[in-house]
């Protein structure tokens, strides 16, 4: 009996390595190094910037969001405007972008547009610019 809750054991902790390994990469995981879950309902306009076309296809993007940010007014989105001024115009409808993996369409377009360098991170949408969130910002809504 010993021997076979030793194999159980053994199995169940190769399972878990192997799935945190296999995930270390996945959006939830990549959203939680860039900012904190929220808890407080609200309406907040949130777009997640997801380099993966079919996680923003099959709204997955946008259902973790609305889960992770506790709204109603989550979407992702992998592909913006060339344009600066489309560019601008498509990111002032949120309040906040989210930007877990790299993606360097959106650099180049954040380049062009508000002419900053960024890579991953949580920003409040301006006009002029692109603002990292700050604790403070992000205790309104924990």
């Amino acid at each position: 009996m010993m021997f076979f809750a030793i194999i159980m054991m053994y199995s169940e902790i190769n399972g878990t390595t192997f799935t945190n390994h296999y995930n270390r990469r996945s959006l939830p995981v990549k959203l939680s190094q860039v900012t904190q879950p929220w808890t407080k309902l609200n309406n907040a306009k949130i777009l997640i910037v997801d380099p993966q076309q079919v996680e923003v296809t099959t709204y997955y993007a946008g259902y973790l969001a609305n889960y992770y940010f506790f709204t109603n007014n989550a979407s992702g989105q992998a592909h913006f405007s060339k344009s600066p001024q489309r560019f601008r115009k498509s990111l002032r409808q949120y309040e906040y972008v989210v930007i877990p993996k790299y993606d360097r369409s959106f650099t180049r377009g954040v380049k062009r547009a508000y002419h900053q360098r960024i890579r991953t991170g949580f920003y409040r949408v301006t006009r002029d610019q692109l603002r990292p969130v700050t604790r403070h910002e992000i205790q309104r809504y924990r």
